[in-house]
């Protein structure tokens, strides 16, 4: 069975099939995260919204990639279909409009997130977030040459890059700002199934999927 937690207000045409709308998804669009972790329900009540992860998608060569600031391995690319396969919760994709796009530098924001690949993940500016979110406390400003990013912080920080500001500061935007966005649309939810293990080496999210 695919995932189907918190589907019941989504209509029948927003919930797709990774293979029918993986040409569709573009460099620079967002994915969105709802786990069903305990970490991820305190970072969603935490920062007063529905998401707990964000991740930027790109194209490497045949391979639909996502660049996301992970827990357990910092910043990292990990193949699409992998990602969303896998993911125990909902995955939410994200498009920039296209009126955005036709002048948004989105190389800019790429070249960004390659650069920052390698950083380890910012436990410190999360808490930081968590701070300002609950007792309203002082944010950083934003750097210039980041040592360590968590997921949202560097979805902004990548955006920002091309011009486009989420939040005030990156250590402020959440994955919920994120989708507030006037910059994006929201498509629709990428059913899987994350009891059944993807095929690294394939384009799918579950072995028979199209």
């Amino acid at each position: 069975m695919p995932f189907d937690d918190g589907l019941d207000d989504v209509p029948a045409d927003r919930r797709l099939e990774y293979g029918q709308v993986r040409a569709g998804m573009l460099d620079g669009d967002v994915l969105l995260f709802r786990g069903t972790i305990f970490l991820s329900k305190v970072i969603e009540k935490v920062s007063h919204g529905q998401y707990s992860h964000s991740a930027i998608l790109a194209d490497w060569g045949p391979r639909k990639m996502i660049l996301q600031a992970e827990l357990t391995g910092g910043v990292q690319a990990v193949p699409a279909s992998v990602a969303i396969g896998t993911y125990q919760g909902r995955v939410d994709w994200y498009r920039i409009r296209p009126e955005v796009r036709a002048r948004l530098d989105v190389a800019a924001i790429l070249a960004e997130a390659k650069a920052d690949l390698g950083l380890t993940y910012a436990t410190s500016d999360l808490l930081r977030a968590a701070a300002y979110n609950i007792f309203n406390a002082p944010l950083p400003r934003d750097c210039v040459d980041a040592k360590a990013l968590f997921c949202s912080e560097y979805v902004a920080r990548c955006f920002r890059s091309a011009g486009v500001k989420f939040q005030p500061s990156d250590v402020g935007t959440s994955p919920s700002q994120i989708a507030a966005s006037d910059a994006l649309e929201f498509m629709g939810v990428i059913l899987h199934d994350p009891s059944i293990v993807p095929d690294r080496r394939a384009e799918v999210v579950a072995p028979g999927s199209p």
